[in-house]
């Protein structure tokens, strides 16, 4: 099987209800916006997101971690700092 990654930011949820996420029955998709109550711009969360995201899968930001737009997030390098 694959996986993938995915942020729910400011994104309509209805049309999660009409899926079964991952098999689970009992389970609802939440987003950034409704846990805090208020929308947030991408821009304000995808620099600590990387952050993390590339210590937890040993990978380096080939921008030095200060992106600016969705383009900047996905150029980074998959060299592994262990190598």
């Amino acid at each position: 099987t694959t996986h993938g990654f995915a942020l729910n930011v400011n994104n309509n949820l209805k049309y999660f209800s009409y899926i079964i996420p991952c098999g689970i029955n009992d389970i609802s998709i939440t987003s950034v916006s409704k846990i805090l109550g208020y929308e947030i711009e991408i821009k304000d969360i995808q620099n600590i997101l990387l952050k993390y995201f590339s210590q937890v899968f040993d990978f380096t930001l080939t921008s030095n971690g200060k992106l600016n737009t969705f383009e900047e997030c996905l150029n980074i390098s998959t060299s592994s700092k262990s190598a």
